[in-house]
């Protein structure tokens, strides 16, 4: 496939990781499409859905957040 990141030496045992040209134009032909798809359906949403939807989005990673922590 190629390569789609490179990395280089940050500061102290720090790398920074870095999307080539290929790793770009691959980010925009998936992440950014699902990105916008999601964008999509919530703005279709009502105030009240999107609030319900962001309470229940946010309980639901501290409480995944919770169970991670006690592996």
């Amino acid at each position: 496939m190629g390569q789609v990141k490179y990395l280089t030496p940050g500061e102290g045992r720090n790398t920074m990781v870095f999307l080539t040209e290929k790793g770009r134009k691959l980010m925009e032909d998936t992440v950014y499409k699902v990105i916008q798809i999601e964008n999509t359906i919530y703005d279709t949403w009502t105030p009240e859905e999107q609030k319900l939807f962001m309470k229940l989005n946010c309980d639901f990673a501290e409480k995944l957040r919770d169970k991670i922590n006690e592996l």
